[in-house]
């Protein structure tokens, strides 16, 4: 399930999934990201919540039809204050994926990076792992305050083996590097 690195997170991702319990969100959804979540915690049996928060119209639109009992999809506009996000009653969330770019328009550029900061600061406590795709594009690294937070987490590794997109994957609570990474590792060499 590849197109570019559009799923170059799903490996990292599906091992969080199955690593945790409790609601799933999403941050930026995608043709990848949406479907998959959609399938692995609302088709299966499973019954896991899924959250999801798009502040493209166009991508919102293209979604709406996935929401059921178990998925949540709200339109949030990046241009506030506070982001809907941040109002929700957060309980027992398992993963969050933030991948709400990359970025390509300037609208988007002046905010894209700078909202993953402050989504990473507003789940770092809340979240058991956050998954964070595309970790190889420089220009989030030179978001203001953005090496500060991801190194403030206790466990943080990277997902290196495709070269067309990196994920990391975060916590302050799970060992992401010793219990994700080789099993993602491993499955790459069978």
């Amino acid at each position: 399930m590849r197109v570019n690195n559009w799923g170059s997170h799903v490996g990292l991702l599906y091992y969080a999934l199955q690593a945790t319990e409790g609601t799933v969100v999403e941050l930026g959804m995608g043709l990848i990201s949406t479907p998959f979540l959609h399938v692995m915690c609302c088709l299966q049996g499973i019954n896991r919540k899924v959250v999801s928060f798009e502040c493209m119209h166009t991508w919102f639109n293209h979604f709406h039809m996935y929401m059921n009992d178990y998925h949540e999809i709200y339109h949030d506009v990046h241009d506030r204050t506070v982001n809907k996000y941040e109002r929700y009653p957060w309980k027992n969330v398992g993963v969050v994926l933030i991948d709400g770019g990359p970025p390509t328009s300037k609208e988007y550029f002046s905010q894209g990076y700078t909202n993953r900061v402050k989504a990473l600061k507003f789940f770092k406590d809340i979240a058991t792992i956050i998954i964070l795709h595309d970790t190889n594009d420089p220009r989030m690294f030179a978001a203001p305050g953005f090496k500060d937070v991801v190194y403030s987490f206790k466990f943080c590794a990277t997902d290196k083996t495709d070269k067309s997109g990196w994920t990391t994957a975060l916590s302050n609570t799970f060992d992401v590097e010793k219990n994700l990474i080789p099993r993602l590792v491993n499955k790459k060499k069978q």
